[in-house]
């Protein structure tokens, strides 16, 4: 029995110190993952939307300084949020962000470099005379939408079309119409005064009151368009780049037929929009 007494208390004794040497040992703490920044360095018109976008369960810090030399965030300086942070930049400027957590090291400090130049000009509005339905600027382009085949809700145009102009971003959740011309739309052509066009439409007609956007091929000074059957739904908004220059909407278009004052009366009652 003293003999196997004394191999139980030999092996107790190894286990024990076994345990004692495979017991890891804490080394430094990791490092937090940098935030993103989108879109990074880049230059535009106007303005740009950015997001930073931070590591789950870490505290970030932005700085969006003017200028091209930039501030450090920290604990202490800039802008504190989780998750992430959105905002706009209309102004040349620099903007990091740097994301801390208890018991790690703070991350390396993100950057990225905006270069705006600003929009210059005015946006004026005018208004044609009454039955005349197209432009009177001389040598313009027109789309008629005359080469598209009527097509409008259950089954609308939901891909981008490109014409003379700029391309129409239609899609699954944002389709558009071209309804042939009757009594609800079909400006005439500047050729003749009698030929009616097909027109261009969303809402009840397309089946969705998402907007679809026009974005031109190139720059230009003036944009028309025939406005026919508005309702409260209708709204046309003018961008250049990201900087929103202005809104109409039929509310807008029955104050400037009528300076602001009376009401105007529908020629063959209300349509609803959907």
């Amino acid at each position: 029995m003293n003999r196997i007494s004394r191999v139980l208390v030999s092996l107790t004794y190894a286990l024990i110190v076994l345990a004692i040497i495979c017991t890891p040992v804490v080394g430094r703490s990791a490092t937090v993952a940098t935030p993103t920044i989108a879109p990074g360095t880049e230059s535009t018109v106007g303005s740009i939307p950015v997001k930073i976008t931070c590591a789950s369960g870490a505290t970030c810090y932005y700085t969006n300084a003017a200028g091209t030399t930039g501030t450090t965030p920290s604990s202490n300086v800039g802008t504190k949020f989780s998750s992430s942070a959105s905002f706009t930049v209309s102004t040349s400027s620099v903007v990091e962000a740097i994301a801390t957590e208890n018991g790690y090291t703070s991350s390396s400090v993100a950057k990225a470099t905006y270069t705006i130049t600003p929009v210059s000009g005015t946006l004026s509005v005018y208004i044609s005379a009454p039955i005349i339905q197209w432009s009177e600027v001389p040598g313009i382009k027109t789309e008629t939408f005359d080469t598209l085949t009527p097509k409008e809700s259950p089954t609308p145009y939901t891909t981008t079309y490109t014409s003379t102009l700029g391309a129409y971003t239609g899609s699954t959740s944002a389709p558009f119409a071209i309804i042939a011309p009757g009594e609800f739309g079909g400006a005439k052509d500047s050729s003749s005064s009698t030929q009616t066009t097909n027109y261009f439409a969303v809402g009840k007609d397309s089946g969705s009151v998402n907007p679809v956007y026009l974005t031109l091929t190139n720059p230009v000074s003036y944009f028309g368009f025939w406005w026919s059957a508005g309702d409260q739904y209708n709204r046309v908004a003018l961008y250049s780049g990201n900087t929103l220059y202005g809104t109409f909407s039929t509310a807008d278009l029955l104050t400037f037929l009528k300076n602001g004052s009376g009401t105007i009366k529908p020629v063959s009652g209300i349509r609803t929009a959907g």
